[in-house]
């Protein structure tokens, strides 16, 4: 009975050990799809983001204060000088009118949840999705 149990916990054990991860990483048309709609702050109820369908982002600090970006979604890192990679592996590369590009990693996204990770960890900003009107 007993080489029974002791059998029994090493193959939970092996099992456990070896079991391999069956998630499949998301593709960057679902991560684009995702992505889209209006992300409120947990930080900051005041600062939303708003990302629209024909690739513009619009930040909003405030009733008056907007900023508008146009953004693409990569599989590879925006800042290629940095060895990290997101935990998604896809990357939200933001560009300004001047022309000025901010590079953010999508750590999280779901249809709930968005973290972005700016500056390479010195900045995380989480966001949950805004549902109904």
């Amino acid at each position: 009975m007993r080489k029974i149990i002791l059998a029994g916990g090493l193959i939970l054990v092996t099992t456990c050990c070896f079991a391999q991860d069956k998630t499949v990483p998301q593709s960057q048309d679902k991560m684009s799809k995702l992505i889209l709609g209006t992300w409120i702050s947990d930080e900051d109820k005041a600062f939303t983001m708003r990302i629209y369908k024909d690739s513009i982002v619009q930040f909003n600090r405030g009733e008056d204060v907007k900023d508008f970006y146009r953004y693409t979604i990569n599989a590879e890192p925006c800042d290629t000088t940095i060895n990290t990679r997101s935990a998604t592996g896809y990357y939200l590369n933001e560009t300004a009118i001047d022309g000025q590009s901010i590079c953010s990693y999508i750590e999280v996204l779901d249809e709930k949840l968005l973290t972005l990770n700016f500056n390479w960890g010195a900045m995380l900003l989480h966001f949950k999705k805004k549902t109904g009107k």
